[in-house]
C-alpha cells in the first residue's frame, strides 16, 4: 500500500489510481511528493464493482490455469 516504497523498488514514472481517491488528503500529499521526483499521478474513472484486487485475482487465476 505504500506507493513511495513501491517507487523506490520499481522506479515507475506514472501512478494510476481510481478517481474515488482523487482530492483526498492522502492523495493530495502523495501527488506533491511524486511531483518532486517526476512521477505523474493519473486518476482513472471509478467503476462500481471493479477493483484492482478483483482484477489481480482474476489475472492470477488465469496465469495459474494457463500453466497447466
Amino acid at each position: 500500500m505504500n506507493k513511495m516504497e513501491a517507487w523506490k523498488e520499481l522506479h515507475f514514472n506514472v501512478l494510476f489510481h481510481g478517481s474515488d481517491w482523487q482530492g483526498s488528503d492522502m492523495y493530495n500529499k502523495m501527488i506533491r511528493e511524486f511531483y518532486v521526483i517526476g512521477v505523474d499521478v493519473v486518476f482513472l474513472p471509478h467503476t462500481e464493482g471493479v477493483s484492482s484486487t478483483l482484477l489481480s485475482e482474476v489475472l492470477h487465476k488465469r496465469r495459474f490455469t494457463a500453466m497447466f
